[in-house]
């Protein structure tokens, strides 16, 4: 573990936490659950202040003016609005390293592909079960998240001023995503963040290029390294320490100046996201044993309950490796050299709980702001998902800020868009606690259907 913490552009943070526990004491998810509660319960409270004293009071405008007001309306002239512009600094700052961290760990991530060559049939079977996964649970999270979504739980009544913002994206044909996908201009592509499938294009033919020319290259692998690591310690050290004071200003904000309306649609969310990767947990995987290996599955959820555990405790997938090698080589039979080259390779690039949040994520962002989702959405999200899975940073609660990628390609960046997306980076952390499990599981549900094809499974040592 400690040797692989040593190559350049992989990290023990993935999807978890950089720094599980700082000077203070408390743990990164303790403080996020503080400022949830904290950020609901002062909403609240200011909603109870101005229905009591109403909207046109001295004293609610003097509240509104100087902690709640957006100072880029008209209405915030004269206003300070410190709630809003922390959250809106903190929004902006995240959103600001977006691109060059997929661009550098993309391209790092196929330029470190070289290994999968010397176990070519292994790699194969390796990729192709890692595909058929992602199918598999970005189809289920869609199909969920959208049942959800006929049912009204995650509907909710925006103000007028924010609905309307709603209905002013751009209709666009589908297959122009086709021809943006190669840019005609290099700088210009790195300027937006709703360019980021250009960007992503470019980091596949760099990768390549650090694949195929490893010395004429090596100055430029060195720099993504250096810019790899530079923006994850600065997004480490915004989410461990901004983080939870952005998060509970951004809930307090919404819920003062849009009302309670968003507890419902956000208990909906929480209860979707948890509900759906702990179904697939003991669905897909044991189901997959059952039909690939003809064995019984019950053993894997037994033998993998531990593992599941430390990476639901720890939010790290990366952190519960030692244990799923361990688990595999020892308690599932599964073969030496196929666990020492699909766990580490599964813990970078197949994050099965990560495209589950992501697309639920998608859906309810949508539904609260208004916006109508075609099936061409549901096909672009589920792609762009995957990829940014694949891609995923190593820093703090990676994938709910990559769900801002999703969007950006989708077009539903308007004001209503981002408002329904505060909430989920709000909500969003206890849900890792369900869906890290997947990233860690399915991992190892690919091993034993590899080790098994490959004649390399013990069945005694898997039925013991």
């Amino acid at each position: 573990v400690r040797r692989l913490s040593a190559v350049p552009g992989f990290h023990f943070c993935r999807e978890g936490c950089a720094v599980s526990r700082h000077t203070t004491g408390m743990s990164l998810f303790t403080k996020m659950i503080v400022a949830v509660v904290g950020g609901i319960a002062l909403g609240i409270a200011f909603q109870f202040i101005r229905l009591a004293v109403g909207d046109s009071s001295s004293e609610w405008q003097l509240i509104n003016q100087l902690l709640l007001v957006d100072i880029t309306s008209g209405e915030g002239v004269q206003g300070i609005g410190l709630l809003n512009i922390v959250g809106t600094l903190f929004m902006k700052a995240m959103q600001l390293a977006v691109v060059p961290l997929v661009f550098a760990s993309l391209a790092l991530a196929v330029g470190a592909v070289d290994d999968l060559s010397k176990l070519g049939r292994i790699a194969r079977k390796m990729l192709a079960c890692f595909a058929f996964f992602y199918a598999v649970c970005v189809v289920a999270a869609q199909g969920v998240a959208m049942v959800v979504r006929g049912s009204g739980a995650f509907n909710v009544s925006l103000p007028e001023d924010i609905s309307a913002g709603a209905e002013t994206i751009d209709a666009y044909n589908p297959f122009t995503i086709i021809t943006d996908l190669v840019p005609n201009n290099f700088i210009a592509a790195f300027s937006d963040n709703s360019g980021v499938l250009a960007v992503i294009v470019i980091a596949l033919f760099v990768g390549i290029g650090l694949l195929k020319m490893p010395e004429e290259a090596a100055p430029l692998k060195k720099l993504l390294e250096s810019i790899n690591s530079l923006l994850s310690a600065g997004i480490s050290f915004l989410i461990s320490h901004v983080g939870p004071f952005a998060i509970f200003c951004m809930l307090a904000r919404a819920l003062a100046v849009y009302g309670t309306d968003y507890l419902y649609p956000a208990l909906a969310y929480v209860l979707t996201g948890m509900a759906t990767p702990i179904a697939l947990f003991f669905i897909l995987y044991p189901a997959t044993i059952w039909v690939t290996c003809r064995l019984n599955p019950i053993p894997f959820i037994r033998k993998c309950a531990k593992t599941a555990i430390l990476a639901s405790a720890t939010n790290s997938s990366a952190a519960a490796l030692p244990v799923n090698m361990r688990t595999c080589e020892t308690e599932l039979g599964c073969g030496k050299s196929t666990t020492s080259l699909i766990l580490p390779t599964g813990m970078t690039i197949h994050m099965n709980g990560t495209v589950v949040m992501q697309s639920i994520a998608t859906i309810f962002v949508a539904t609260v702001a208004g916006v109508d989702i075609q099936p061409y959405h549901l096909l672009i999200a589920g792609l762009v998902a995957v990829t940014t899975a694949i891609s995923t940073p190593p820093v703090p609660m990676a994938g709910t800020v990559l769900v801002s990628v999703i969007l950006g390609a989708l077009g539903f960046t308007n004001d209503a868009c981002m408002l329904a997306y505060a909430v989920v980076l709000a909500v969003n952390y206890p849900i890792g606690m369900a869906f890290m499990p997947m990233n860690v599981i399915g991992d190892a549900a690919c091993c034993m259907v590899v080790s098994n094809s490959e004649g390399e499974l013990d069945r005694e040592v898997y039925r013991s």
